[in-house]
């Protein structure tokens, strides 16, 4: 194992006390960032030293010149997680938990929870400073299209979305080497913006005391030193088959011009995923890559 820190020297925080007064008399919601160098920390390494705070996420991207691709986003311990199951939506935060029957699909409950909130941007704020952030299973295609049957059985018992809403996050920016560490701040949640400041330039603070923290990284190579397991399919050779000709048929009769037919592969695995995500981006890097762990 190999220990890494850095010495992380801030820029002053923005905006000014006296600019975020005048920012919270136009929303509720204003984001209250530092910047930092980012020349010895890297996205991954970052996810690793925060990741242990509930649920987190990490969006990699190895652009450097567009104009949205040049960012990865991460962040954890978020403030409020929603989530689905057919039309029962559950919405969670740091003070309560309640489910209820939406009559509308999920993203129409998102939208509906996310109203209560009004960001005010401000100077080189980056294109997503907080939010919703999760998976929309493909199950939950239902939801839009009620003509497609639904499964006789749920065979992996995930939610058909999770969402969580992020208020603290790290963004590193590639084009310009630099770190923007973000806290947001609910204006509404205190008793005058003087105090939601403090609250934001505390919580930015304690992260970056966070990737201040040496980390002890695993050699990469150990992650390999184990015998392949068996991977167990979810469909048979003969149904898989069966599905190819039915999609061909479908083809012919000019129903649809492209399917995919897919399967599950399934296979035992006794490491932690962030050490399945390195492996992966090292096999197989991408230009985009990402892990959530939300539940």
């Amino acid at each position: 194992m190999s220990p890494c820190s850095t010495a992380l020297s801030p820029q002053p925080v923005s905006p000014s006390p006296d600019a975020f007064r005048d920012l919270a008399q136009r929303g509720n919601v204003v984001p209250v960032y530092a910047q930092l160098a980012a020349d010895f920390e890297t996205p991954l390494s970052a996810y690793m030293k925060i990741s242990g705070n509930g649920e987190a996420f990490l969006f990699e991207s190895a652009e450097i010149t567009g104009d949205n691709g040049r960012y990865s986003i991460l962040g954890s311990n978020p403030r409020a997680t929603i989530k689905a199951n057919g039309q029962e939506i559950t919405y969670s935060d740091r003070a309560e938990t309640r489910t209820w029957t939406a009559e509308r699909d999920v993203l129409a409950e998102l939208e509906r929870l996310m109203d209560k909130y009004q960001p005010v941007t401000h100077g080189n704020a980056p294109p997503f400073y907080g939010g919703a952030v999760g998976y929309l299973a493909y199950d939950s295609v239902r939801q839009f299209e009620p003509t497609i049957k639904k499964p006789a059985k749920d065979e992996l018992g995930l939610p058909d979305a999770l969402f969580v809403i992020a208020d603290t996050l790290l963004i590193f920016d590639h084009r310009l080497h630099r770190l923007i560490v973000v806290a947001n701040a609910f204006v509404d949640e205190f008793e005058s913006p003087e105090t939601a400041y403090t609250d934001a330039t505390q919580r930015i603070e304690a992260l970056i005391d966070q990737l201040d923290e040496p980390l002890h990284i695993p050699p990469l190579n150990g992650l390999a030193e184990f015998d392949t397991p068996e991977a167990a399919s979810n469909t048979t050779q003969e149904e898989y088959e069966a599905m190819v000709l039915k999609a061909k048929e479908y083809i012919a009769a000019g129903d649809a011009f492209q399917i995919v037919p897919s399967q599950r592969f399934e296979v035992d695995f006794s490491g932690s995923s962030v050490d399945l995500y390195r492996a992966l981006r090292h096999v197989n890097p991408s230009p985009y890559m990402f892990i959530m762990e939300l539940d």
